[in-house]
């Protein structure tokens, strides 16, 4: 049964917006709550396999839905692209080298060396910068492709 009743816009936005900043706490807690149990109580994964499981199935379901549907992952202009992606690059590669050396000075007593860590920062901003240049690429060839049936649409 439908409702008949015409919903004011902006009401909408904002429910919209209170629904996705929800998300976005859900989101935080479900990474933090793997963080914790997986580094700080040292459980199995399969103690914390649900939120694991729904942290990256629902990021990776909002990549792949905004890739299908045209949306950039990083802006609009290319300098803000290229920009994004070498900070999410140098972000990510900082808090893997972080986090590796918390580890292992954890579990071994000992620091990793200075060569080990420059190592594991320079294979983390790669890796993030190569996802990120893949995922580029697929968004805009994409969205070219919606803007030329599109395109094909209009003229017919």
């Amino acid at each position: 049964m439908k409702s008949n009743v015409i919903q004011d816009e902006r009401v909408a936005a904002e429910k919209r917006k209170i629904a996705n900043e929800a998300f976005i706490f859900i989101m935080i807690f479900l990474i933090g709550s793997t963080l914790v149990k997986q580094f700080i109580f040292e459980a199995s994964f399969s103690e914390y396999a649900v939120e694991f499981i729904a942290f990256f199935g629902a990021s990776f379901y909002i990549m792949i839905r905004n890739i299908l549907i045209g949306n950039s992952p990083f802006g609009i202009d290319n300098h803000r692209k290229n920009r994004m992606m070498i900070i999410n690059s140098v972000v990510i590669g900082l808090t893997n080298t972080v986090v590796s050396e918390f580890l292992n000075f954890k579990r071994n007593g000992i620091s990793l060396s200075i060569m080990d860590l420059i190592i594991i920062f320079i294979i983390s901003i790669l890796e993030v910068f190569a996802i990120s240049f893949v995922l580029n690429i697929l968004s805009k060839r994409r969205s070219e492709k919606l803007e030329n049936k599109f395109d094909d649409d209009i003229k017919e």
